[in-house]
């Protein structure tokens, strides 16, 4: 089990269904933490995420935009 647990945290390939890092702790990783997975800074990316989601949920919260339909971006 502790195996498994490293491996999760060090970004290793664990989900065996896909072929890919398990990376839930890196939503709560600080944002000037990092953590390498396939040569890409993956907190980076999560923080990236998190900041547009925030700016779009104050947005909503202050009826910004209310009436304008939301689009669809693809990731940068």
């Amino acid at each position: 089990m502790e195996e498994q647990r490293d491996a999760m945290f060090a970004g290793a390939h664990i989900n065996v269904s896909e072929d890919r890092a398990v990376l839930h702790m890196a939503l709560r990783e600080h944002r000037d933490a990092t953590l390498t997975v396939d040569g890409q800074d993956v907190i980076a990316d999560v923080h990236h995420v998190l900041d547009r989601m925030g700016t779009f949920t104050d947005r909503i919260r202050s009826g910004d935009c209310a009436e304008q339909p939301v689009s669809r971006s693809e990731p940068s």
